[in-house]
C-alpha cells in the first residue's frame, strides 16, 4: 500500500469513528441519566462511563472557532474556512480512541483491515 492510499483509507476510518463517537455523544447527551444533570447549583458529573468502560467527558455549551485562518501559512485547505461553531446545549464525547475492540462491543462489526501481523 502507497503512503497516499494508506493516508486516504485512515482518513476514511477516522472520519468513521469521529461519527460514531459524535452519534455516541448525542445519544448520551439525549438520554443522560437524572444523576448528572444539574439540579439547585449542583453542578453534572466532569466525567463518566458508559456500558462498555469508554471514559466520557461533559462538554459545556458554548462557542468556539473551528478551524484554521486564511492567514495561517501551515494551515492545510480542508481546515479552512474558520468558522464559528455553536453548541447549543451540552454533551459526553469520548476522552480516548475508540479501539476495535470497543468499535466491535458497540456495532457488532468490525470493518478494519488493520491486524497485529500489520
Amino acid at each position: 500500500m502507497t503512503p497516499s492510499e494508506y493516508r486516504s483509507r485512515w482518513n476514511k476510518m477516522r472520519s468513521s469513528l469521529l461519527a460514531l463517537l459524535l452519534a455516541t455523544s448525542v445519544m448520551l447527551s439525549a438520554q443522560t441519566p437524572s444523576s448528572l444533570s444539574s439540579t439547585a447549583g449542583e453542578q453534572p458529573a466532569k466525567t463518566i462511563a458508559n456500558s462498555i468502560g469508554m471514559k466520557l467527558a461533559r462538554i459545556p455549551a458554548g462557542e468556539f472557532l473551528m478551524g484554521s485562518a486564511d492567514a495561517d501559512p501551515g494551515a492545510r485547505e480542508d481546515e479552512k474556512p474558520q468558522h464559528r461553531v455553536r453548541i447549543s446545549k451540552p454533551f459526553y464525547l469520548g476522552v480516548h480512541e475508540v479501539t476495535q475492540a470497543e468499535f466491535q462491543g458497540l456495532m457488532g462489526i468490525n470493518p478494519s483491515s488493520f491486524t497485529r501481523a500489520g
